[in-house]
């Protein structure tokens, strides 16, 4: 019984070294940054859970794609407004990261702004989809693109579920998840 104990860290360690040395490495969770800024506008339920909110926004494929990009957050403000919540986060190279949501019109919109190829933004706007509306999604048509310059739009079948893909002339991209039920 003892030796499995023993093979366990030894097994760990190898993988370890091998994905150093593959390049791989894995990012450490970067400390949760604190969000200034007047709740009064807010819904009561908004205000009540600002941290379950905040903590999943956090969590959200959009914005732990700009931390990968662009580094912890250095700053969040926050706003509440006609019972809505917007959230905004500013990070330390560069990148941006916007959450609205209304509970009043069912409505909730992310937007990332960030250094990301176009291949990844897609990958990136689908696991927002299925983070967001689960397994099934909220039925995007990634195959059916609709050209609206500057923005590339998927729409969805579910709660006018829609992702925008948008090339910025500094060479970012800017990625919208947003949906109104």
């Amino acid at each position: 019984m003892a030796r499995s104990v023993l093979i366990f860290p030894q097994a760990l360690a190898m993988a370890t070294l091998l994905a150093l040395d593959a390049g791989v490495t894995t990012p450490a969770p970067a400390p949760a940054v604190a969000c200034a800024g007047d709740l009064s506008g807010a819904s009561e339920e908004l205000r009540r859970d600002f941290d379950g909110v905040k903590q999943r926004i956090e969590a959200d494929p959009l914005f732990q794609a700009v931390v990968r990009a662009h580094g912890p957050a250095r700053k969040c403000t926050r706003r509440g407004e006609e019972g809505a919540l917007r959230l905004s986060y500013q990070f330390a190279k560069g990148g941006a990261f916007e959450a609205s949501i209304d509970p009043q019109a069912e409505s909730e919109r992310h937007t990332a702004t960030l250094k990301l190829s176009a291949r990844e933004a897609r990958e990136v706007l689908r696991q927002a989809e299925h983070a967001q509306f689960g397994a099934q999604g909220c039925g995007i048509q990634w195959d059916k693109p609709e050209e609206e310059p500057p923005e590339t739009v998927f729409r969805g079948d579910t709660c006018n579920c829609q992702a925008r893909l948008a090339t910025l002339p500094s060479g970012s991209v800017r990625l919208v998840l947003s949906s109104a039920c």
